[in-house]
């Protein structure tokens, strides 16, 4: 893991709430779910602060989820893993300036070198 990666992961440790906190550090497969927020974020070069919105996010979508009774948690984290990837994939959209295509979808406009 990079220097910087560990040093947003502490960051986002202190500006979230500690039940936040708690599910973040929870494994999810063979990582915590920190981990991969972090890396998801670091691919959008996010800072700590800029996404800490989307967790919060994501958060609520899985706190006010209605679950069957037999819902393992590993099913609820998976609510909050996609509601987290979804948040940063369009937080992403407007850093990057996305553009509409003709079929509604939205495209990350071609750059040019």
């Amino acid at each position: 893991m990079l220097h910087h990666e560990v040093k947003e992961m502490r960051e986002l440790l202190d500006i979230v709430p500690s039940a936040v906190k708690v599910l973040l550090q929870q494994k999810y497969g063979d990582k915590r779910i920190l981990d991969v927020i972090v890396t998801e974020a670091t691919s959008y070069d996010f800072q700590p602060e800029e996404i800490v919105p989307c967790i919060m996010a994501a958060y609520y979508a899985y706190q006010s989820a209605h679950y069957p009774e037999d819902t393992e948690e590993a099913q609820k984290i998976l609510v909050f893993d996609t509601a987290i990837r979804a948040a940063l994939k369009l937080l992403s959209y407007g850093k990057y300036k996305a553009v509409r295509t003709e079929e509604g979808w939205m495209r990350y406009p071609e750059t040019t070198s």
